[in-house]
Order: structure tokens, then sequence, then C-alpha cells
């Protein structure tokens, strides 16, 4: 109840300025606030220019005055990396080619899951594999075993590159590497 109280004091008292500014506002004239305007937009552009000019090509970017550094950082799309999975057997059934984890539909309605639940363990079984880490390679294939039922499985863990974009429109990789090929036990 004490958060809202305050919440509304500083509503309030935001909503009260607000209004007294906007009541100074009022009160200038048309020219007034015309030439503050103009004047206004002329630092502005005289201040980007002189940046430009005058600082280097690595440091010209000064908020609020060309600032652009926010698209600068994007990465690149096609650097995307992940982990997936794809299987190569279940039980008697062989795939060929190999049927990937975003086709699996099948084996989570026999869960009653979703494959989404598994996504965060392929990659942490992936990073486990690029690093080296023997113990958490057992625990992550143990955790994500549990999908194909005590069956037996043959999969591949890879390591791809994709285009977000490309991949959606597409259900491409730029690139993808196997670096793991497990067994599981089964009936």
């Amino acid at each position: 109840m004490r958060i809202s109280t305050n919440a509304s004091k500083n509503w309030a008292r935001r909503s009260k300025q607000w209004n007294r500014l906007q009541g100074y506002l009022m009160h200038i004239s048309y020219e007034v606030k015309k030439t503050m305007v103009v004047i206004t937009l002329v630092f502005y552009c005289a201040a980007g220019i002189f940046i430009r000019l005058y600082r280097d090509e690595q440091h010209h970017q000064i908020y609020p005055f060309f600032s652009w550094y926010l698209f600068a950082n994007i990465p690149i799309p096609n650097q995307q990396v992940t982990f997936t999975m794809d299987i190569l057997s279940l039980g008697s059934q062989t795939y060929n080619p190999p049927l990937p984890f975003s086709q699996t539909s099948s084996i989570f309605q026999k869960l009653r899951q979703s494959p989404t639940e598994y996504t965060a363990l392929i990659v942490m079984l992936g990073q486990s594999i690029l690093s080296g880490d023997a113990n958490s390679i057992s625990q992550s294939r143990q955790k994500l075993e549990k999908i194909f039922l005590g069956t037996s499985a043959r999969y591949e863990i890879l390591r791809v590159n994709y285009d977000p974009v490309a991949y959606w429109e597409n259900g491409t990789y730029t690139s993808e590497s196997v670096i793991g090929t497990f067994q599981t036990p089964g009936k």
C-alpha cells in the first residue's frame, strides 16, 4: 500500500511540474517559440558538423549529436552461435538424413512436454563438450536422454552458426559442425 501511495505522490508532483511548464510555454509568444526552435536546430546542426570535422573517425559520436553508436554495436546477423541436436536413430528407426531437433514433435507428444524444455539442456551439453568437462557432459546427457524414454537412440550435438532471418525464412544454418555423437543404452 505504501508503494502505491508514494507512486501516486510522485505522479501528482510530476503532473504539477508538467502543468507549470505548459503554463510557461503558453505565455510565450509564437515568434519567440519559433525563434527558440530555429536556434536549437542551428545549434544542433553546427555542433554535429563541428564534431564530425574536428574529431577522429572513431570518436565522432557524441551524445546527443550524431549518436548512432547503438546501430554500430548491433552484431552481424550471421554471427549467432548455438547448439542443436540431430537424431540419427531412435529404436529400430534410422534417419537418413538425420532428424533435426526442430522436427521432433512426435517424441515430445509421447512425453506430453514441449521441445523448448530441452533446448537449454542441448546448449549446456554443447558447452560442456567444448569445455571438455566430463562430469558436466555426463550430467547433461542424463538429463537430455530422458527424451528417449529408455529407447535406444543415437544422436549428435552440433555447433551451428546462423543468420536468424535466413533461418526463419529457409530453415538453414550458415555453418554447422558435429561436436559429439552419443548412443543411449536402450531396451
